[in-house]
């Protein structure tokens, strides 16, 4: 079947949603753009699924979504029924139709039969594998496309661990969503049904969070590095408009750190990610106006989340003054280091370090460097000079 053929289907499709259908008569006027929507199916693979938002098979729509619902649960139904009652959570982040696209999620694996945990707001990553492990859940999914353009979405899977699938899940997965041909035929429930049928759980979830509060605090432990120092320990952090805000601000408050400042304008949910160039925390670009937080505060460490907090980025002050993003090698070098010094468990060695930990970790490394009177960027040049790296 040509692009054409697979155009002409959907266009026919007498159950097609109303703004998908909308979609095609505009990019009837594009050809191009209209064969590059259906010329071939969105991969989905170890990472899940990720794409532009838009009609056809090649772009992220209610139906691609189906389909990898329609996938996990086909997976599902392949476990024991032990594994299928423990159901899936569903979160979601700020980006254009995230909201709609979980309950697609919701509808899709309901109809199986499947429990779901839906977050009745937007929630970040971590909250939604410490969900997956608090609920002992057997999934859970993300609806993001984590640094990608603001046109994009995505939906990502976690396993019974809230990490990654293993390897051989993953690729059990794939294998089941490639199966499913007919994404336009796909049978979902109704979400009022599956509230009576208490097969939908609406997460307020002030129970989960106060159980990962709890969790931080075990793992971090407050200490008197933060007591002493933390009132002149000045942190920036920016969510750039993603859906870290409240836990980061929440988790850095509970750990004791007072003089935090967030970045207003990137304060609030935006799927446009108006004032953000760069949406990776890894990169410089992304820290714009947390640099001029840092500059006018004097802030020993800048703090930058993705859109759905999966990943933590760091800016510190370098040898001439500036700001420089460590890398992950870099970031990993200080809390090995931090970490070997105070006799406490390596990064690498714990399941529960997620980016909100590591949020909190590097604020206290920053507490560690300022007791010695020194800079992160300073105990960074140390401890490679010390390496011989």
């Amino acid at each position: 079947m040509d692009w054409v053929e697979k155009y002409q289907k959907w266009k026919q499709f007498d159950g097609l949603d109303g703004g998908i259908r909308h979609q095609l008569n505009a990019f009837e006027r594009d050809l191009s753009e209209l064969e590059d929507c259906f010329c071939e199916e969105i991969v989905f693979d170890q990472d899940g699924m990720c794409g532009e938002i838009g009609p056809g098979p090649n772009r992220i729509n209610i139906y691609t979504i189906r389909k990898a619902a329609e996938g996990l649960a086909r997976f599902m139904e392949g476990q024991s029924i032990y594994h299928r009652v423990r159901g899936v959570v569903i979160a979601y982040d700020s980006r254009f139709r995230s909201t709609e696209f979980a309950l697609e999620v919701v509808k899709t694996l309901g109809i199986h039969g499947i429990p779901v945990y839906l977050f009745d707001r937007m929630r970040p990553a971590p909250l939604l594998a410490f969900a997956v492990r608090y609920l002992r859940a057997y999934a859970g999914v993300m609806i993001t496309a984590g640094q990608h353009p603001p046109e994009y979405n995505g939906f990502k899977v976690y396993g019974p661990d809230g990490a990654d699938l293993s390897d051989k899940d993953a690729v059990l997965l794939i294998d089941k969503v490639n199966q499913v041909k007919e994404q336009l035929a796909i049978k979902i429930a109704d979400k009022n049904e599956l509230l009576h049928l208490r097969l939908l759980t609406i997460l307020h979830d002030n129970e989960i969070e106060r159980a990962y509060m709890m969790q931080l605090k075990n793992v971090m432990r407050k200490s008197e590095l933060i007591q002493n120092y933390s009132n002149n320990l000045c942190i920036v952090y920016t969510p750039l408009h993603g859906a870290g805000n409240s836990l980061v601000r929440n988790g850095l408050d509970a750990m004791g750190f007072t003089n935090v400042h967030v970045v207003v304008e990137q304060e609030l949910a935006d799927p446009t990610f108006s004032t953000v160039t760069c949406l990776n925390p890894e990169e410089i670009e992304a820290y714009t106006l947390a640099i001029e937080y840092g500059d006018r505060l004097d802030a020993a460490i800048l703090l930058a989340t993705d859109s759905d907090a999966n990943q933590v980025g760091v800016a510190v002050k370098n040898s001439v003054d500036a700001y420089q993003v460590l890398t992950k090698i870099e970031m990993t070098a200080l809390l090995q280091h931090y970490r070997h010094e105070k006799g406490l468990i390596p990064v690498s060695k714990s399941a529960e370090f997620d980016a909100i930990h590591i949020c909190m970790m590097l604020a206290e490394v920053a507490a560690y460097y300022q007791s010695k009177a020194m800079t992160m960027y300073q105990g960074l040049l140390d401890i490679t000079e010390k390496s011989g790296g």
